[in-house]
């Protein structure tokens, strides 16, 4: 059997969790852990050391001891009692606030990890949170916070109510989930929209007058915006600023006095009408660029043509004067039936600035839109009783009864025949 020769291990500059907790329970100094078994040293610590344990805790929490560690975060997998994340930090300082979320027994001497869980299965395992591994100290803070028996006595640790308190288990006060229809409910409003607390107790009022918003009396029973209606904007908001406003009841024997609105009910009515103040801004927006194009796309006007478009019109007006100018003029729109203007209308439709055409179109009825654009597009008298333009009978005359009153040629004269579907 070989005689092993004595090892003198210097005291390491850094130690972990464990190590810390032999230091002040066994009195053994903290070495590199890769000689420990080398001096015969164990690395189990024994269950009767809360007392250090605590120490050390109050040691971390003050600061007197700083900690470093591996962070991970999010979902592990949990296998053997025991966690693992797919990626870990660097080495890094570990916060004071991550110690005090993690609490007293979310240290784990024995493997020197710093593990705070925040969701579980319905079977009670976790499966989401965070935790620090291989978590170390400088031994120099350690040893300055406890020295040796025989040096002078360490400062005292003064965790103070502060530190004591953030130290306790601390939950978050649940989202309100109703309101009173009183100066909470108007700063609720305020706070939400950027307004004022007159403006919004105005627009609690008027939502509440037309049934926007149901307020529930004590007994869980609607109230009805008569209630409401019976008070002028002004006395409401004097009501309002009262601090305990007193509506009364209604019809004698429904009490409204502590009227209530649920929060959902509030946060769904103004984000409805910021989707609609959204949606009409947009349609001002549109209607008033300045930065459309002047012509629309595809449809100039020849140089000839009947009609003139001037610098400035509306969009919608432009497009139907382009389409005149397209089918050349008011002379021959009048050879065209209904159809036939609609059909070139649809032909010619620019989405970029309109957008897709809304409605069905079928052999029936075209959406009004189109519709509205044909009708002004043809001339009065080719509308009135619905006929089409006069077509040529067998013999190449045409009689002037049943005209559509559209100006055609003597050679053009046709024979007028009933307008087949559409008519205006």
């Amino acid at each position: 059997m070989p005689v092993f020769p004595e090892i003198r291990v210097e005291t390491a500059p850094f130690c972990n969790l464990r190590q810390a907790l032999q230091w002040l329970h066994d009195d053994i100094e903290p070495i590199d852990p890769a000689y420990e078994p080398a001096l015969g040293r164990t690395d189990w610590v024994s269950n009767d050391n809360k007392r250090e344990r605590s120490h050390l805790f109050a040691s971390f929490v003050s600061k007197r001891i700083r900690l470093f560690g591996r962070f991970a975060e999010g979902s592990f997998v949990w296998e053997e009692n025991d966690v693992a994340f797919a990626k870990y930090s660097e080495l890094e300082e570990i916060p004071i606030s991550r110690m005090i979320d993690a609490g007293f027994d979310g240290f784990q001497f024995q493997t020197s990890r710093i593990r705070h869980v925040t969701d579980f299965t319905y079977n009670g395992e976790p499966i989401t949170g965070w935790e620090y591994v291989e978590v170390v100290m400088r031994t120099t803070e350690l040893f300055a916070q406890y020295p040796p028996r025989s040096s002078k006595p360490p400062p005292d640790i003064n965790l103070g109510w502060a530190v004591a308190r953030a130290t306790l288990p601390t939950n978050k006060l649940p989202d309100l989930e109703l309101l009173f229809v009183d100066e909470n409910a108007v700063e609720w409003i305020a706070k939400r929209t950027g307004s004022s607390e007159k403006d919004a107790g105005r627009a609690l009022h008027i939502a509440l007058c037309k049934g926007a918003l149901v307020a529930d009396g004590p007994n869980g029973d609607a109230i009805p915006t008569s209630l409401w209606r019976s008070y002028s904007s002004s006395a409401f908001l004097d009501e309002i600023s009262t601090g305990e406003p007193d509506w009364g009841t209604h019809d004698g024997w429904l009490n409204c006095k502590n009227a209530i609105l649920k929060t959902v009910d509030v946060d769904i009515w103004l984000d409805e009408a910021m989707r609609r103040k959204a949606e009409f801004d947009a349609f001002l927006a549109d209607d008033a660029s300045e930065t459309a194009a002047a012509r629309v796309p595809g449809h100039e006007p020849t140089a000839n043509s009947e009609t003139t478009c001037p610098a400035e019109v509306p969009l919608y007006l432009k497009f139907g004067l382009d389409v005149a100018a397209q089918l050349g003029g008011p002379s021959k729109i009048a050879k065209l039936t209904k159809k036939e203007v609609i059909h070139a209308i649809v032909q010619s439709w620019p989405e970029e600035l309109f957008g897709p055409i809304k409605g069905r179109l079928n052999s029936d009825k075209a959406p009004a839109a189109i519709e509205y654009l044909a009708m002004f597009l043809r001339s009065p008298e080719a509308q009135l009783g619905g006929l089409r333009p006069s077509r040529a009978r067998n013999n190449g005359h045409a009689g002037p009864e049943g005209s559509n009153g559209s100006s055609l040629s003597q050679t053009d004269h046709t024979e007028p025949e009933p307008a087949e579907g559409l008519r205006v």
